[in-house]
C-alpha cells in the first residue's frame, strides 16, 4: 500500500510545504491556513494565475534517484520529452503530459524528477 503524501505551493512564500498522514495535525493546520483558497474542495483547487494544482499527491512512485514523483514534477524519461506529471482521470493512472499528449508514467521506462510545474523554466 502506498503512502498518502501531499504537497502544497505556498503562492505567497514561494515554497513547497510537504504533508503526509502520519502528520496529520500539519495537514489540519495547512488545510485550515488555506481555507479561504479552497472553500468547496481541498484537494482539486488550482492557482488562478497559473491554471497549476495548488495541492498536488503523491504518485507512488520514485525516480531513478529515489525522488517521490508528485503530481506536477516535470519529468524526463529515456522514452518521451520532458512533461508534467498529471492524473489522467479517463485511464484512471498517473500520466506525463508532453506536446499535448498523457502517456501512463509506467510506460515511460526510468524516469528522473528534474523540477516542479511552479519552479520550472524552459
Amino acid at each position: 500500500m502506498r503512502q498518502i503524501k501531499y504537497r502544497i505551493w505556498d503562492n505567497d512564500n514561494e515554497v513547497m510545504e510537504y504533508i503526509n498522514f502520519t502528520n496529520l495535525d500539519k495537514l489540519i493546520e495547512t488545510l485550515d491556513s488555506y481555507r479561504d483558497y479552497f472553500s468547496t474542495s481541498y484537494f482539486n483547487k488550482i492557482d488562478d494565475s497559473t491554471g497549476n494544482p495548488l495541492i498536488m499527491q503523491f504518485t507512488g512512485l520514485t525516480d531513478r534517484n529515489n525522488i517521490d514523483v508528485y503530481e506536477g514534477d516535470i519529468i524526463k524519461s529515456e522514452h518521451a520529452p520532458i512533461g508534467c506529471v498529471e492524473w489522467d482521470g479517463e485511464q484512471h493512472r498517473w500520466g506525463i503530459k508532453t506536446e499535448g499528449v498523457l502517456v501512463g508514467i509506467k510506460n515511460m521506462g526510468e524516469i528522473e524528477v528534474i523540477d516542479n510545474i511552479y519552479k520550472y523554466k524552459k
